[in-house]
């Protein structure tokens, strides 16, 4: 995961700098996300079919290649934009593949007694390479450049995929003893499982919201950093670290409340989020947007903690890879969001465009907390 923070502040100041354009560096950073829309559920299907582990070595060994490939044609001074958009496609299929496995292989490990706390504890630790990836990615940009960049990414993938071989799962799973069906219905049935379940559809429109109205924010930050605060890549950096330390915070509270109503700490994220990025774009000083930063992550993160959790508790164990795919396709329709965020950032400015972010946020927590009475008691 560090790999891929560090990577995110690289390209994506890298596509700034090549085209000046903040939705052609929004057009590189979400096209990776729409791999994700259409890969994910094949992805989640083989997850539930075969060795989660072997799935997951495939997508990293993907993920390797990618960033090899760019720091190549870095170092030979023949990189286009339209080589990060291609890469950021491929690297989004790979990571199709990467998380519904990764999600899905908690339960295999810890069983549903510890669950809730392994999830917050997992997102802990993705929270703190959110917190030490952006700032070690701003000061490697700034200081030994995108191609130094990217060979610590290389780096860094070689050394995950060496720690996923080594994860000792136990094989002898509920996969043995499902009946052996073809792929497409198997895939199929999943969708029919989802569709029939209202928490489910409930949870996947609010992750969808997250990604509509909160993530882009993270795909133009290296525009808005330019163009809001006048600043580089070091601070770009910093900022996107401080949402890292905002998402460590809400990683470990969530982790010690337990099952404590739950539904309702979930769409207070909603909240939490929308006035994060209200603060951040109507108060246009760098070190107060840093400490708005936090409530951002917080929000973020205790979103798709809790948005994990529910979900896992209450669905049947075989779907565990195909509904959690599910929810990774949702961050697939980011594009469909950060293309036109990005075109209104060219032309109205960054502090507009963060405003409508954080209104609409704001709009769906209030519709959400007002109509789904069933979220709000839910533990």
């Amino acid at each position: 995961m560090s790999a891929m923070q560090i990577q995110t502040v690289a390209r994506g100041f890298l596509a700034w700098e090549l085209t000046s354009s903040a939705f052609k560096v929004g057009l590189v950073g979400g096209a990776g996300t729409f791999s994700m829309l259409t890969l994910s559920l094949i992805g989640g299907t083989f997850a539930d079919r075969i060795s989660k582990q072997r799935v997951m070595t495939f997508g990293q060994i993907i993920a390797t290649i990618v960033p090899t490939i760019v720091a190549f044609l870095i170092y030979t001074d023949q990189l286009l934009w339209q080589h990060l958009f291609f890469a950021s496609i491929i690297q989004g299929a790979a990571w199709a593949f990467i998380v519904p496995s990764r999600q899905s292989m908690i339960p295999d490990l810890v069983g549903k007694k510890l669950l809730s706390n392994a999830i917050s504890l997992n997102g802990a630790g993705f929270s703190i390479t959110i917190l030490i990836g952006p700032i070690i990615g701003g000061l490697l940009y700034e200081y030994i450049g995108p191609f130094g960049s990217y060979c610590s990414v290389v780096a860094l993938c070689l050394s995950s995929l060496i720690c996923t071989r080594l994860i000792n799962v136990n094989t002898h799973n509920y996969q043995e003893s499902r009946p052996t069906k073809r792929f497409w219905p198997d895939l199929l049935e999943g969708v029919r499982y989802a569709s029939s379940n209202n928490l489910v559809l409930l949870l996947l429109l609010i992750g969808g919201a997250f990604v509509a109205f909160s993530f882009p924010f993270r795909m133009l930050l290296p525009a808005y950093i330019d163009l809001v605060y006048e600043k580089g890549p070091v601070e770009l950096g910093i900022m996107s670290g401080m949402i890292g330390v905002g998402s460590f915070i809400g990683s470990v509270s969530f982790a010690a409340l337990g099952r404590t109503k739950r539904g309702l700490m979930l769409i207070s994220t909603c909240f939490l989020c929308g006035t994060g990025l209200l603060l951040i774009s109507n108060i246009p000083i760098y070190l107060l947007g840093i400490l708005f930063c936090l409530i951002l992550g917080f929000g973020e993160t205790g979103r798709r903690v809790l948005d994990q959790a529910l979900l896992v508790d209450n669905i049947d164990p075989i779907y565990h890879g195909r509904v959690t795919s599910l929810f990774t396709m949702t961050i697939g329709i980011t594009p469909f969001a950060v293309v036109p965020l990005g075109l209104l950032m060219d032309h109205y400015g960054g502090q507009i465009t963060t405003n409508i972010m954080g209104i609409s946020m704001l709009a769906f927590a209030f519709i959400i907390l007002v109509t789904q009475k069933r979220l709000r008691n839910i533990n």
